[in-house]
């Protein structure tokens, strides 16, 4: 099933069910990143259930309700085809139309228009740089060894912040003040005592080892997990 991402955005599925009247447990699975939504809900008189569904990604969920599985493509289409038709038959024939291009153009562009979460597994390099290859535009989570970093959807209870450089090659902490970043890993050198200072060279951004992390792009999003940081964008 499809459903075309156009205002108002309040996205819903109607499903049937096996009673009328009746209480039931759904759960839906963004296939993205595999995020799970559980709630309940109430079947109407002529048994069906309409469950909300998040708009704000083009995307596919998996929706489990009184014993089904169903898979919803959620789409932004090039044209909304309830601005081009009067009539259900009008509406219906233009949004087959614009279907049909869109998988026309998609079979043939290498750059998809859709706006997408992409989650990456990749390792830290022990420098302050964590390389992308998806054109992400923004950081959603960051998790290092499958513990949550940076949530942009929770700042306050995040324990670092993350952000996209400019050139969008890369993901790298969030700092107010002036720093000096590193771009390859510190060759550390055996150092003698000395009571004079205490040399610390700790990376402060991605340590060496696997690091999981999300981004979310205006065609992708990107997800980090390992020993760096995790991010999400």
């Amino acid at each position: 099933m499809q459903i075309l991402r156009v205002p108002p955005y309040n996205l819903s599925v109607t499903l049937n069910v096996g009673s009328a009247s009746t209480e039931y447990d759904y759960i839906i699975t963004d296939m993205a990143d595999s995020s799970v939504i559980e709630d309940s809900i109430t079947s109407s008189a002529n048994s069906k259930v309409v469950i909300p569904i998040s708009s704000k990604y083009d995307t596919q969920y998996k929706i489990e309700v009184d014993g089904d599985e169903y898979f919803i493509d959620v789409v932004r289409p090039y044209i909304n085809p309830d601005e081009h038709g009067t009539t259900a038959s009008e509406i219906a024939t233009y949004a087959s139309n614009e279907e049909l291009a869109r998988a026309i153009i998609d079979s043939v562009c290498d750059v998809e228009f859709y706006y997408k979460k992409k989650v990456i597994q990749t390792t830290g390099q022990g420098t302050d740089y964590l390389p992308i290859w998806v054109n992400g535009k923004k950081v959603l989570k960051v998790y290092e060894n499958n513990v949550l970093l940076y949530d942009a959807d929770d700042l306050e209870n995040s324990v670092s912040a993350f952000e996209i450089i400019p050139d969008g090659s890369a993901i790298t902490m969030t700092f107010n003040d002036a720093i000096n970043r590193d771009e390859s890993s510190r060759i550390l050198l055996p150092a003698s005592p000395t009571d004079i200072a205490e040399l610390d060279y700790s990376a402060r951004g991605f340590p060496k080892g696997p690091v999981n992390g999300s981004c979310v792009a205006i065609s992708n999003i990107v997800d980090f997990p390992a020993r760096g940081p995790d991010v999400s964008i």
